[in-house]
């Protein structure tokens, strides 16, 4: 199971990461999301069990943004995607895994070229609408995606498996 097909460049920028961008201008410590670099108009799955589609909006920053609210294990959570092209639901659809959600692009502002950005955040609802924990965390109330329970379908485990090996090697390389 897939987010998008497996693209050269994958990970583009890490959660907390500052390769790209001081993010302190932004208010934060580093990156509030994950970058999976991907051709435009690149199919996008949804990578949670079950959930439903909270919001679509435009985002300066983020460009077309999709969010979908999912329960699981006692929590919420917010899945986010960014950069959209297109979205392929709508508020109220309900979402399973694998289920094609929108195509990737290059929407909004400070990208450097077509990707997707993935976001997690635990949520709790408050009068219709869902509050991020742990705003102040200083991610924005980001947190990192847990591989194991998150399943990332965003790529195939044998081509994540073979840029992490890469880039460890890149790193002894370099020591």
């Amino acid at each position: 199971m897939k987010i998008y097909k497996e693209t050269r460049n994958m990970i583009g920028q890490e959660f907390g990461g500052n390769r790209f961008f001081d993010y302190t201008k932004f208010g934060i410590l580093g990156h509030d999301g994950t970058d999976f670099g991907c051709p435009t108009g690149t199919p996008i799955y949804f990578g949670g069990e079950k959930g439903m589609v909270y919001e679509t909006k435009w985002g300066s920053g983020g460009g077309n943004i999709l969010h979908i609210i999912e329960e699981r294990d006692g929590k919420t959570y917010k899945h986010q995607y960014g950069h959209l092209k297109k979205f392929l639901c709508s508020i109220g659809d309900e979402i399973t895994r694998g289920d094609v959600i929108a195509l990737s692009d290059n929407t909004g502002s400070n990208t450097t070229g077509p990707h997707l950005h993935r976001g997690l955040y635990e949520v709790e609802e408050t009068r219709n609408a869902y509050q991020i924990k742990n705003y102040d965390n200083g991610y924005l109330g980001a947190i990192p995606i847990e591989w194991d329970i998150f399943v990332l379908d965003t790529l195939d485990r044998s081509a994540l498996i073979k840029q992490v090996l890469k880039t460890f090697i890149k790193t002894l390389r370099f020591k």
